[in-house]
């Protein structure tokens, strides 16, 4: 019996191996934003979770538009940053705390925008747990994400 079992695995072990290989790549591109093979967020997004204040907007060389929703304080006291980047019709709602090596998401979900596109329903309760899981308590006031930036609210 174990013989038979093996033979019928080694004559399909192919297409197993081709299910298994492309079962890992949608693993990949759904890994947990604290996941160390998690995508490395470029210069300018971590300048702009820097610089800017919420409400606050940037447009990148490549064209995304970079906005600043809110700031948060993690349950460890870490900065958190809620932002949506924008382009080509289709908008990356991103969380990313600042972790002791730097700046990390946490989450992001992608969303299409243009007319007539699939706009899943689950975009905010999604945000909401990944805030919740990071220990995220309210937005901060105007003045505590000033304090959090170091510096003072630049005029609009």
């Amino acid at each position: 019996m174990a013989s038979h079992t093996l033979s019928l695995l080694m004559q399909r072990g192919l297409p197993v191996l081709a299910v298994l290989i492309v079962l890992a790549g949608f693993g990949l591109r759904w890994l947990p934003q604290d996941n160390p093979l998690a995508m490395t967020m470029p210069e300018p997004e971590r300048a702009a979770l820097t610089e800017l204040h919420s409400g606050q907007m940037r447009g990148l060389d490549d064209g995304t538009q970079l906005r600043m929703i809110a700031s948060f304080r993690g349950s460890q006291g870490q900065l958190c940053r809620r932002y949506d980047m924008a382009r080509d019709g289709a908008v990356r709602a991103v969380l990313a705390c600042r972790e002791r090596d730097g700046w990390r998401q946490r989450f992001a979900a992608l969303r299409d925008t243009r007319a007539g596109s699939f706009r899943p329903v689950s975009d905010e309760s999604a945000m909401d747990a990944a805030l919740e899981a990071v220990g995220a308590g309210a937005a901060l006031s105007e003045a505590e994400e000033d304090a959090a930036l170091g510096g003072e609210r630049p005029a609009n």
